[in-house]
């Protein structure tokens, strides 16, 4: 059966979208396109963070609704220059409308996009919130690596990665076997950076 393919979809002020396409539990990158868009198109989207609605939505956060347990889910989140930021997450068919226009909106800039070469590898860091990182702490379960247990080449990589959260970080061959051998959870593993807890997930392209 062929996995379903989970899209991120990342929109910055300074206009750049970029659309990857990517397997969540075969771990590999089908697609990326990314692309310039129009000034004002950007705006329009930021600014629709603003609106009453959305930011209830925000503020409600958890659309996982009611028991259901199958659909199309979703994480939708935003930061801003001067350190606003918010989240939410479920089911798009549990999403209020103002949501669900939104991510249809996300999801046409890959019609705008240029599709771009693949690399090698990609890696992609998740912060941990923090009641669950405490628990995990606490449980002794999972290891949670130091950035001081790196060599000096690989700790920017993780850097650069943890400041580009859910991004997708190109690799090489040489850099995705390195740290392939930290994963001790499948193509996982985990770090405290600055007393904060994250998630490392390493990808392959798809063939």
């Amino acid at each position: 059966m062929t996995e379903p393919v989970s899209i991120f979809v990342l929109l910055g002020e300074d206009n750049q979208a970029r659309v990857v396409r990517y397997g969540r539990y075969q771990l590999n990158v089908a697609a990326i396109y990314q692309g310039n868009l129009p000034g004002a198109q950007v705006a329009q989207l930021l600014g629709r963070i603003g609106e009453p609605a959305l930011m209830e939505a925000f503020r409600r956060r958890n659309f996982g609704g009611n028991g259901l347990t199958s659909g199309d889910q979703f994480h939708l989140s935003f930061k801003s220059k001067e350190g606003v930021a918010g989240e939410c997450f479920g089911f798009v068919d549990e999403a209020p409308a103002v949501v669900r226009s939104l991510i249809e909106e996300l999801l046409a800039l890959q019609k705008q996009s240029e599709e771009a070469a693949l690399s090698d590898a990609y890696l992609r860091s998740e912060p941990i919130a923090g009641e669950r990182f405490q628990a995990l702490q606490r449980s002794g379960k999972l290891r949670f690596a130091s950035l001081n247990e790196f060599s000096p080449d690989i700790q920017p990589i993780l850097a650069s990665a943890v400041a580009r959260p859910r991004d997708f970080l190109s690799l090489t061959q040489t850099q995705y076997e390195r740290l392939l051998p930290q994963a001790s959870h499948g193509h996982e593993f985990f770090m405290t950076i600055n007393g904060s807890g994250y998630q490392f997930t390493l990808f392959k392209a798809r063939q």
